[in-house]
């Protein structure tokens, strides 16, 4: 056999077997996907349990899962309870075999496990919600044996209303200089007249924020009262903002700790300039003035980083302080060729705790885009 028809031959037999092994891969994944129908219909047969399922589908079901016990004090002291019916809308036996709940806080008590046909039982549900104020919600599974008696969800739902309150929350404080001194009155309030509150300490995250008490003689407090408290904040120097929490811890158990969110906003040191810096090929240069206050340092100018600028020289030069006008002038230059198109980038001033961006926009030169 000659080199030629050896050559044909294996070409051939390459052939065939890509095809072969084509068609294979193809039946494999007719194979595949047959299989996976068959496992979806056979799920779908089956159905997977899940908690609160639609009732025409169960053999146990509960017309009213979801109880709401409204607002209610922070200082209602028993554990609230309330009774769910089950009832077996079936021709056979269902049998409980188990209640998972969700908080340790709640618990529930089944009258009867065995359900018989048509017949009901009930789930009493208690729940204690401790010192917790607010919206809440505790949630019990009832699960059974019977395929088809799907899982059944009960929900306990409250909204806890807090023994005492304080106002305003939060507490803000604006144009706070560095060194300045603001003052807020607070008032702690309690609403229930079977219930009395002595603030026994204070904690303060900040030595910038101070707290006094004005009303000595309403300590403790009782039904429908308040006391008020002067909180001072003091500006910082390295801080835009101050986020702080203060703590008042009491001696009434049911509100242990009453925080107070505090946000103290620093007064900015200098103004901004009007406008965008433009920077033209007929007007390369421009003049940036800033004013600051006397008694502090003259804030530094610097260009920043930026990819559209980057390939430009534009320079900072003949920074100039007034400080008899506290007022302090920087020229920004461009240098050499203007872009092609419009570049864009930032002049930012630096300062104590502030810092400022003034856009730049450089325009292209005359014709460049020709």
């Amino acid at each position: 056999m000659s080199n030629k028809n050896l050559f044909i031959l294996i070409a051939r037999a390459r052939a065939t077997l890509a095809i072969i092994m084509r068609n294979a891969f193809r039946l494999f994944r007719l194979w595949c996907t047959g299989t996976t129908i068959a496992i979806g219909l056979a799920g779908c047969d089956r159905g997977d349990h899940h908690a609160d399922a639609n009732p025409s589908t169960n053999r146990l079901i509960c017309n009213d899962a979801t109880f709401d016990f409204g607002n209610i004090r922070h200082s209602f002291s028993s554990p609230m309870t309330h009774r769910f019916v089950l009832e077996n809308n079936s021709d056979q036996e269902v049998r409980i075999t188990g209640i998972a709940k969700s908080c340790g806080c709640a618990d529930a008590t089944i009258s009867d496990r065995t359900v018989p046909p048509h017949g009901k039982c009930s789930v009493e549900m208690s729940v204690d919600y401790g010192s917790r104020v607010g919206a809440q919600s505790v949630s019990a599974i009832v699960s059974t044996d019977h395929p088809l008696a799907r899982q059944i969800l009960l929900q306990l739902k409250s909204n806890i209303q807090p023994l005492a309150t304080i106002e305003p929350l939060p507490l803000i404080f604006d144009n706070v200089a560095p060194g300045e001194k603001q003052s807020r009155i607070v008032k702690i309030k309690i609403d229930d007249p079977a219930e009395r509150l002595d603030v026994t300490s204070i904690k303060s995250p900040s030595n910038n924020i101070l707290i006094s008490k004005l009303d000595q003689s309403k300590n403790p407090v009782s039904g429908s009262e308040e006391i008020n408290f002067r909180v001072t904040a003091i500006g910082e120097e390295t801080k835009v903002v101050q986020d702080r929490t203060i703590i008042f811890n009491t001696s009434n158990e049911m509100a242990q700790e009453l925080p107070l969110r505090v946000i103290v906003r620093s007064k900015g040191f200098i103004e901004p300039s009007p406008g965008a810096v433009v920077l033209t090929p007929t007007s390369r240069s421009i003049l940036v003035r800033v004013r600051y206050p006397a008694d502090r340092s003259c804030p530094q100018f610097r260009i920043g980083s930026s990819s559209e600028i980057s390939d430009f020289p534009v320079i900072i030069a003949n920074v100039e302080n007034d400080k008899n006008l506290s007022m302090a002038s920087v020229s920004v230059i461009m240098k050499g060729t203007g872009p092609s198109d419009v570049a864009r980038g930032d002049l930012i001033i630096d300062a104590p705790y502030q810092q400022l961006q003034v856009p730049i926009v450089i325009m292209p030169s005359a014709g460049a885009n020709k």
